[in-house]
Order: C-alpha cells, then structure tokens, then sequence
C-alpha cells in the first residue's frame, strides 16, 4: 500500500512530524525523491529497519539536511521540491481501509546555541 506526502515545503527549512508504526505483516519503509521524481540523495530511506523508535512506539521523522535540522535520529536530506512516498508491505485492513493517515510536518524552530 502506498501513501504519498507531495510536500511543497522549503528544502532549506527542517520539518518534523511523529508517526504511528503503520500495521504489516512484512515491513514499512519511506523514501524520500526530489521534484525531478528521483532519490537524489544517499540518506534518503527510513524503514522499519534502521528506523529510531520513540518510548511510546512511535517514530519522529526529520526532513531537512543536518545543518538545519541538527544531528537528530530519522533524519532524512530533503532536495528542492521534496516529497516522499511510505510504502507498507502487507498491510493491515487498518491501513488498507485508509485508517491510517500521514501526519502534516511541521518547521522545527531551533534556537542558536
């Protein structure tokens, strides 16, 4: 099953959001393309793999590249016009029957040491 997140956010910007661990019998991962349509950067797949869980078994994910999101986990660099596609293998009805939504991302503020 294939979600989509279009995007149409500033590349330069570190945007944020936390998701739920969509329901599979198999694995989930996203990738992240540029406006061109392809990868255009190595760091440019989270999955169930190499995700970093949250305590609650959730995960945050950052898209933005490391100088304006800082060395944070699940961070994936963003090129101009990025968006990404979540892909769950062997989905659960709840994620078939479109139960399961990608969450808007949000710009992180951070504060100058």
């Amino acid at each position: 099953h294939y979600l989509i997140y279009s995007g149409g956010h500033d590349h330069t910007v570190c945007h944020t959001a936390t998701y739920e661990v969509p329901k599979n019998d198999a694995f989930w991962s996203i990738t992240m393309y540029g406006a061109t349509g392809f990868i255009e950067y190595e760091n440019a797949l989270l999955n169930s793999s190499n995700v970093k869980l949250n305590r609650d078994g959730t995960f945050t994910a950052y898209f933005g590249s490391k100088e304006a999101c800082g060395d944070v986990p699940n961070r994936l660099d963003t090129p101009e016009g990025w968006n990404f596609m979540m892909r769950v293998y062997r989905a659960h009805p709840s994620v078939l029957n479109g139960g399961y939504r990608l969450p808007a991302t949000t710009p992180v503020r951070r504060t100058k040491p």
